[in-house]
């Protein structure tokens, strides 16, 4: 999915995974390129993400083979810190 917008991105999924140990985990998929977030949406994109609140690990995969993939990577812990998320451990994982 490629759009030269101000944000784009598609529809977050999230599944339910039962680990060995029975412990439950919940991965969400959110595709998407955020840079330059507007204040005005980041109320908006906060309700989008409001699970994050409950994660104790994100992991942020990216695409590495993009030329703007350090601006990118950038732009999305600007975004976290914005929204307060940046006090959960973030393991970020370079892709391609």
């Amino acid at each position: 999915f490629v759009e030269d917008k101000l944000f784009a991105t598609l529809d977050p999924t999230t599944r339910r995974l039962i680990l060995p140990a029975g412990k439950v985990m919940l991965l969400t998929d959110t595709v998407g390129f955020i840079q330059k977030l507007p204040t005005q949406l980041v109320a908006a994109f906060r309700a989008t993400l409001e699970e994050i609140c409950e994660a104790s690990l994100l992991i942020h995969v990216v695409d590495a083979s993009s030329p703007r993939a350090v601006a990118e990577s950038q732009a999305v812990r600007k975004v976290l810190m914005d929204l307060e998320f940046d006090k959960i451990p973030l393991l970020t994982v370079w892709n391609k």
